[in-house]
């Protein structure tokens, strides 16, 4: 795989993997971004890379992966067992604040 063979979303994230430099990485999931702006793993994947670090990029990663959890049928049926409780989408520094018994710090 190649930057002139890759066409799709997932063909750019295979790509950031195998660069070796961080600008590298960044470069092909800015193009993966390009392709589809709100695909969840380019976003994931860029909060990690530390490249969107705030807070409004968290909120709408958040609510994307609230959106896939099964919230709603929860709340339709009062009997069965909350297995979720709620979603939230941390910088590694607001980790360390919050569980400062399981640190995490950025390879």
């Amino acid at each position: 795989m190649s930057k002139e063979t890759a066409k799709s979303v997932y063909d750019w994230l295979e790509l950031s993997e195998q660069q070796h430099t961080k600008k590298a990485q960044r470069e092909c999931l800015e193009k993966a971004k390009e392709l589809e702006p709100k695909n969840l793993d380019v976003l994931m994947r860029l909060l990690l890379a530390d490249e969107w670090n705030d807070a409004a990029s968290r909120k709408y990663v958040r609510n994307r992966v609230t959106a896939l959890l099964p919230f709603l049928l929860q709340k339709q049926n009062s009997q069965m067992y909350k297995l979720i409780h709620g979603v939230d989408v941390l910088s590694v520094e607001e980790w360390n604040r919050r569980c400062p018994g399981f640190t995490a710090e950025i390879l």
